[in-house]
C-alpha cells in the first residue's frame, strides 16, 4: 500500500492535469498512440517535473518507431529523477532492446540504489510494444483455464536455461498446448488489471527453443517481442480460474489484478514452490526478502486457492493464512513430476560435458548460492582428499547466484580439490540428462527447499541422492 500511495501522490492528483496523465495512459495502452502522445504534451506542459510522464511520452515515441526522439526523452527523464527507479529503468529498458548493453550499468546501479532489483530491470526491457499487433489466434475468452506466463517470459529473455521453477511452467506448456479451446496463455503487467492473452501458436514455438539452451538469445528476443506485441486484452468472466504458477511478486504485486478477478466472479489459484524468503530470509538477497515478504500477504488473500508442491511448503502456507489472520482458503498439495525431455539421445556427450566421459563423477545439481549448501560438499572432498583417498570428481552443474563466498572460502581451505571440481553452469537439457544417467549417485544438501526437483529427478533415473533432511518432498 506504501508504494502505490507514493506513486499516486508523485502525480499530484489534486491538479487538473492529472485527468490529461490518466486518459493518456488509457489511450496508450490501448494503441491509440498519436492521441496519447498529444495528452501527454499538453500535460507535460503543466508537469515539466514528472520524470515518468515524460518516460510515458517517450513510450508513445519508441512505439511508433521515432527512436531519436524516444531515445533523447528517456534520457532527459533519467537525469530529470536520478533518485526515480522507474525513470532509470524505463532508460535502461531502451538501452538493452537497442543493443547499447555497455550503456546500461549507470542507470542500473541508480536504480537499485532507488530501491529497483533487477527483476524489474528485467521486466522494464522486456515491456515496450505490448498489444501492438494482435495474433489472430491470440483470444482467451473462450478457455476455462488462463496460464500466467509472465514470469517466465521475462526469465527466458535473461537466462539461456530453465530453472527449476521455469521448468515446471514449461511443463504446463507442454501439456496445454494441444488444448487451445479449454487452456490459454496470458500475460499481466505489475499494478494493472488488465490482462493479455498470447498467441498459443507463438508460445508452442518456444518449447524448442528452450530445449535447445536458447534463451537469451536474438531469436528468443524476436520470439518474446512478437509474443508481446501480438497479444490481445482479455476480460476475465464468471467461473474462469486464472492460474499464476511463477513470481507472484514481479513488479511489486498487483492488487488490481487480483480485484479485477473478483469482480468478473473468477477464481484465482497461486502455485507456491516454497515461502523461504519469509520463512528464512537469512538465506535471500534482501530485496528480493522485501518485494516477497510485501507481496504473499497480498496473494495469500485474494487467491481463492493456493496449490502447494511438498507437504512442507503445504503446511507452512497454512501456517502464514493463520499468521496473517486471513480466512481459511483451500491449501492442495500436488507434487511435482520429474520427466525431463532430452534433445539429444540417451548417452550422447556434448562438448559441454565430454570431458567427463568414462570418468567417475557424484552429480550436483542447482543454482550456485549460499542456500544450495555446496560448500559443504567442497569440505567433504577436502576431507577425503587430506585423509589420503582419492574421490570421484565432483560435478555442480547450475549458474550462479547470490553469496556463494561460503563456497570460495571452503575452496581456498581445500586448495581448490586438487582438480576434483567441475563447474557446470549452463547445461542443455540433453547434457543434464546424460550427466543424470552416468554419474555414480547425486548430492542435494541444500539448507531448505520448497520441493527437492534434484532428488526426485535423481530417483526417476534410478540413482541414489545423498541429501539433508531440509530437503522436504
Amino acid at each position: 500500500m506504501k508504494v502505490w500511495l507514493r506513486r499516486m501522490l508523485a502525480r499530484k492528483p489534486w491538479r487538473a492535469s492529472a485527468r490529461l496523465r490518466l486518459q493518456a495512459d488509457r489511450l496508450r495502452r490501448a494503441g491509440q498512440l498519436a492521441d496519447a502522445e498529444a495528452l501527454y504534451r499538453q500535460y507535460l506542459a503543466d508537469r515539466p517535473d514528472d520524470a515518468v510522464g515524460w518516460c510515458m511520452l517517450a513510450h508513445c515515441l519508441h512505439a511508433r518507431g521515432r527512436l531519436a526522439e524516444a531515445d533523447a526523452l528517456y534520457a532527459e527523464a533519467a537525469a530529470l529523477a536520478p533518485d526515480n527507479a522507474d525513470a532509470q529503468l524505463f532508460r535502461a529498458g531502451f538501452l538493452f532492446q537497442h543493443g547499447r548493453e555497455a550503456d546500461i550499468p549507470p542507470f542500473a546501479i541508480r536504480a537499485r540504489a532507488a530501491g529497483a532489483t533487477q527483476v524489474r530491470i528485467a521486466e522494464a526491457c522486456g515491456q515496450f510494444g505490448l498489444g501492438l499487433e494482435p495474433a489472430p489466434d491470440a483470444e482467451a475468452d473462450a478457455a476455462k483455464l488462463w496460464i500466467d506466463l509472465t514470469d517466465l517470459l521475462i526469465y527466458l529473455r535473461h537466462n539461456p536455461n530453465l530453472s527449476g521453477i521455469h521448468r515446471v511452467i514449461t511443463a504446463l506448456i507442454q501439456h496445454a498446448s494441444p488444448q487451445p479451446g479449454r487452456i490459454a496463455f496470458v500475460l499481466t503487467r505489475p499494478w494493472s488489471d488488465v490482462f493479455w492473452a498470447l498467441s498459443p501458436k507463438a508460445v508452442g514455438e518456444l518449447l524448442p527453443m528452450i530445449e535447445a539452451g536458447q534463451g537469451a538469445s536474438p531469436p528468443m528476443h524476436a520470439l518474446i517481442d512478437r509474443l508481446v506485441r501480438g497479444a490481445r486484452p482479455a476480460s476475465p468472466r464468471p467461473g474462469l480460474r486464472y492460474l499464476q504458477p511463477g513470481a507472484f511478486w514481479l513488479g511489486e504485486g498487483s492488487p488490481p489484478l487480483h480485484a479485477a478477478l473478483r469482480r468478473a466472479g473468477a477464481v484465482e489459484i497461486v502455485l507456491l514452490h516454497d515461502l523461504i524468503p519469509l520463512t528464512h530470509p537469512q538465506l535471500c538477497m534482501s530485496d528480493q526478502v522485501q518485494l516477497f515478504n510485501g507481496v504473499v500477504g497480498e496473494v495469500l488473500l485474494g487467491a481463492h486457492g493456493i496449490i502447494a508442491n511438498s507437504r512442507h511448503t503445504g503446511t507452512e502456507v497454512q501456517a502464514a493464512i493463520d499468521a496473517y489472520g486471513l480466512p481459511p482458503r483451500p491449501v492442495a498439495v500436488t507434487p511435482l513430476a520429474h520427466a525431463m525431455r532430452p534433445v539429444a539421445p540417451a548417452g550422447e556427450w556434448p562438448d559441454s560435458i565430454a570431458a567427463l566421459r568414462g570418468q567417475a563423477f557424484v552429480l550436483s545439481v542447482g543454482t550456485i548460492e549460499r542456500r544450495k549448501n555446496h560448500a559443504l560438499l567442497v569440505r567433504v572432498w577436502g576431507r577425503l582428499l587430506a585423509e589420503g583417498l582419492r574421490p570421484p570428481i565432483l560435478v555442480l552443474a547450475g549458474k550462479p547466484g547470490w553469496d556463494y563466498s561460503e563456497l570460495e572460502t571452503a575452496l581456498a581451505e581445500t586448495g581448490g580439490l586438487d582438480g576434483l571440481l567441475r563447474m557446470m553452469p549452463g547445461l542443455t537439457d540433453a547434457a543434464l540428462e546424460t550427466l543424470y544417467q552416468n554419474c555414480l549417485f547425486t548430492a542435494a544438501p541444500s539448507l531448505i527447499e520448497g520441493w527437492g526437483l534434484p532428488i526426485g529427478e535423481s530417483m526417476a533415473r534410478g540413482k541414489l541422492c545423498v541429501t539433508s533432511r531440509a530437503m522436504p518432498c
